[in-house]
């Protein structure tokens, strides 16, 4: 009886079946893989070209951009009123402290 028998010997592999070439192969152009675009809303698109994200600008970013800026000026006239309010406010409690301390003096 042989030490190694035949179950260590090299297996023949069954040939593969012939394939298939009935689909039809697919052309498309990679230029359509090269940009990406997101619809975030339906005025703002952003377009991904050479490494960078590119806003595209549509017929209704003027309207959006005027009430942006109304706003930022409403909220800025704001702003300053509150800081003068803060100022005055300042001003009147520096002057009872000082009227305080004249008063404990006494």
């Amino acid at each position: 009886m042989p030490i190694f028998s035949k179950k260590f010997d090299i297996k023949n592999i069954p040939q593969r079946g012939k394939r298939d070439n009935s689909c039809a192969q697919i052309q498309e152009k990679l230029d359509d893989f090269h940009t990406i675009q997101l619809n975030l809303t339906n005025k703002r698109k952003l377009k991904f070209v050479d490494g960078t994200w590119i806003v595209t600008q549509q017929h209704g970013d003027a309207d959006d951009i005027t009430a942006m800026r109304k706003r930022l000026q409403k909220l800025e006239e704001e702003n300053n009123l509150n800081q003068i309010k803060v100022d005055v406010l300042l001003d009147m409690l520096t002057e009872n402290l000082a009227e305080l301390k004249i008063l404990r003096n006494k």
